[in-house]
């Protein structure tokens, strides 16, 4: 059975501005991600300190129409990996806490809002955009903050579009070498 969170279209709540928090030390879901329904904000994040091992974010995101309006994944201190996939747009912030990041997903902030990709694992790699994936600001201005104990692999794209203006702040070291 499909799980909607937010709304869900023809339906008594065809749509959602509220805020949505899944709270938990692990996420499991047989057959199908959720769907993300909600022009609210999003939060998900680990009930104790940390997330055990790795945490994969396999959501539906923006379904139902629905862009939200703020994402935070993980919490700061969060030792858990976070695997990002799927696609995502938000209006506004995208926060993203972990021992290590893997984004394997595009995401694209379409309103003012920054975009902070924070780890606190000390291995050699801890924060990676996977080949073809596009981090972008189509719209609005924000700064894009990637904070890594290690090093930063950018095998993807780092980009502003339309009216999106991008600051990029790196904390780590950098390689861009694909």
């Amino acid at each position: 059975k499909e799980i909607d969170l937010g709304s869900r279209a023809n339906s008594t709540i065809p749509s959602s501005s509220s805020d949505v928090t899944l709270q938990a030390d692990g996420f499991q879901w047989m057959n199908n991600p959720p769907n993300m329904a909600t022009s609210g904000q999003v939060t998900i994040q680990p009930n104790s300190d940390s997330f055990p091992g790795q945490y994969n974010m396999v959501m539906d995101w923006n379904s139902n129409g629905q862009i939200m309006s703020g994402l935070t994944i993980g919490k700061p201190g969060n030792a858990g990996d976070i695997n990002y996939s799927n696609n995502l747009e938000v209006a506004g912030f995208a926060k993203f806490y972990g021992g290590a990041v893997y984004i394997n997903g595009n995401l694209t902030s379409s309103a003012d809002g920054d975009i902070l990709i924070k780890t606190i694992t000390d291995a050699n790699t801890d924060l990676v955009i996977e080949t073809g994936k596009v981090i972008t600001k189509s719209a609005g201005t924000g700064t894009l903050t990637l904070q890594a104990h290690g090093r930063v692999q950018n095998r993807g794209t780092i980009q502003a579009t339309g009216s999106g203006v991008l600051n990029v702040v790196m904390w780590s070291d950098f390689d861009d070498s694909n």
